[in-house]
């Protein structure tokens, strides 16, 4: 494959994601994909030098982490671009430590670009990781909203634009590509560990798909999350123009909502604002967990006009007219992160 291919490709099929010159941070972990996505936005033109920043956030959840950071700062320097690295120390007594870890890196990129005066910040999510992460997610249960399954771009904070210039690629031609340009990259030992679900996805049951139906599961899958992304693009819509007869009044902590308005909305749109509150109050691209979800719909439903519940991050009360979401910090009461009831204050 010639060097001048995969950029010409690039521009090609991703350069509407990047158009304007925009400034642009490139979260690089030093895997191949994320050192690709670097040299070929330079090389293709899409971002200039002087417009990029890498950031390199480094998870500190492997002994030999820092050398990837150390690699990561190598490759700025070499490509000669800003670079930025942190190292994640939080520890908390609860949650789950990858999905905190995961929030924390977004908080990093966000952070960094609002510094650098960056509106995109770009990742080298490919083809492959949109199969993968589609059939973990389906494994897992998500509806339309989680098997959308990385879209090309999404906003990520305000006036900051996630994109993925990537997806059209396969991780084999990047890194067929990178050994052709004589380009090194790091290897995550993780990625081969058959402990995690994403590992076995990667290493078997896609290789098992592919051998059983003769033809390639990743092309099929990604074209399945392009519908699903579109039906999902439908629904936000809808809920965008329920919202106002819910009547909502927000604050820094709260946001409150007529009861009866919202307990009328169908289960995929209750949802929805549920995870729409619950990243507006607490800043997490992760949605609630289905069991608290599920509870949420059950009482939202239940036609009692007070109760009561508490998740991760956020407190829940039905009284009378309204329903009140409540930012909240700390850990839930036991059970509570699986929607548990209880009394609402001043109703003992």
């Amino acid at each position: 494959m010639k060097g001048s291919t995969l950029p010409r490709r690039l521009l090609r099929e991703a350069g509407h994601l990047c158009a304007g010159q925009p400034r642009v941070v490139a979260a690089v972990s030093g895997g191949g994909d994320s050192v690709a996505l670097a040299h070929l936005l330079l090389r293709s033109g899409l971002v200039t030098p002087e417009r990029l920043t890498i950031a390199h956030f480094d998870h500190n959840l492997r002994p030999d982490s820092a050398s990837d950071r150390q690699f990561t700062e190598t490759l700025a320097a070499a490509l000669g671009v800003h670079c930025v690295t942190t190292t994640w120390n939080d520890r908390r007594a609860f949650g789950n430590l990858h999905a905190l870890a995961r929030t924390a890196r977004y908080a990093f990129l966000i952070a960094t670009a609002s510094k650098t005066g960056s509106t995109l910040v770009a990742t080298g999510h490919q083809m492959d990781d949109r199969a993968e992460t589609f059939l973990d997610r389906l494994l897992r249960g998500s509806g339309a909203m989680g098997l959308a399954a990385m879209p090309p771009s999404r906003p990520l904070a305000p006036g900051i634009t996630l994109v993925r210039p990537l997806l059209t690629f396969r991780r084999q031609e990047l890194q067929a590509w990178l050994t052709g340009e004589k380009i090194p990259w790091r290897e995550d030992p993780g990625n081969a560990n058959p402990r995690f679900l994403r590992s076995r996805i990667r290493h078997r049951l896609l290789p098992e798909l592919q051998q059983t139906l003769g033809l390639d599961p990743a092309e099929r899958i990604a074209h399945a999350a392009n519908r699903l992304a579109m039906a999902n693009d439908a629904l936000e819509w809808s809920l965008d123009r329920l919202l106002p007869g819910l009547d909502p009044q927000a604050g820094p902590e709260r946001i409150t909502l007529l009861l009866q308005a919202a307990s009328g909305l169908p289960d995929e749109l209750a949802r929805r604002l549920l995870t729409r509150c619950h990243r507006e109050l607490t800043g997490s691209p992760h949605p609630p967990g289905m069991r608290a979800t599920g509870q949420f719909l059950q009482l939202l439903h239940s036609g009692r006009r007070s109760w009561s519940m508490a998740m991760h991050g956020l407190e829940i009360h039905a009284s009378e007219e309204y329903l009140t979401f409540l930012a909240r910090s700390g850990p839930p009461r036991r059970g509570a992160d699986r929607g548990s009831q209880k009394r609402s204050p001043g109703n003992s």
